[in-house]
């Protein structure tokens, strides 16, 4: 009998020993759970040592976006340039014509942002002022007026995306596109292309 007491001591130990044994067990595995939150928290804590693949997707989103400018104000310029085949009655003077080379410029705004499309805008009047025939004035007002129309449709839209959104800022832009071009062209661009090309005599 005490052989058999002896070892079953020695197989399951004594009572001290197994309430020590189970003390030391959960405080290990105490220990193993404070080291996992630990390492979780640095984890979490810790900032991405490796930024150059979020630089890449950055850089390659930018070029992305300057290449469609690219092409929206080289499309923009060639209707720019078939402005002077759409005139205007013989009631307006003839150096004023219809332009459709905002929609490049609207459509770059709506997709990449109203920033963009005003680099449409003014790249595709950059082209254009080397070969005016206006000194520079028919180029500067449609700048101002591209802008005028662009901007403010966008940056509405921005902020509406949908296609209410969408009819509502075209209304918006085309109302301050129009008083902006009363304003201008009755204010400066007439009068300043008169003084320069007929000596301030208009008849």
């Amino acid at each position: 009998m005490k052989e058999y007491d002896e070892q079953e001591n020695v197989i399951q130990g004594t009572p001290e020993e197994i309430e020590v044994s189970e003390e030391a067990g959960a405080e290990n595995d105490e220990a193993a759970v404070s080291e996992a939150n630990v390492d979780e928290s640095v984890s979490n804590e810790t900032p991405n040592l490796n930024p150059s693949k979020s630089k890449r997707k950055k850089a390659i989103t930018v070029t992305k976006k300057l290449a469609l400018t690219a092409v929206l104000s080289g499309l923009a310029f060639g209707l720019y340039m078939l402005g002077p085949l759409c005139k205007l009655p013989f009631i307006f003077p003839s150096f004023l014509d219809l332009q459709f080379s905002e929609l490049p410029a609207l459509i770059g705004g709506y997709a990449l942002g109203p920033a963009y499309g005003a680099l449409i805008i003014l790249i595709k009047c950059a082209i254009k002022m080397p070969m005016t025939s206006t000194a520079f004035t028919g180029e500067i007002c449609d700048a101002i007026l591209g802008l005028a129309f662009v901007l403010p449709s966008t940056i509405f839209y921005r902020f509406n995306k949908t296609k209410k959104g969408a009819l509502i800022s075209l209304i918006i832009g085309s109302a301050i596109c129009v008083a902006t071009a009363i304003l201008l062209n009755r204010f400066v661009i007439v009068p300043t292309y008169v003084k320069l090309f007929f000596k301030g005599q208009w008849e």
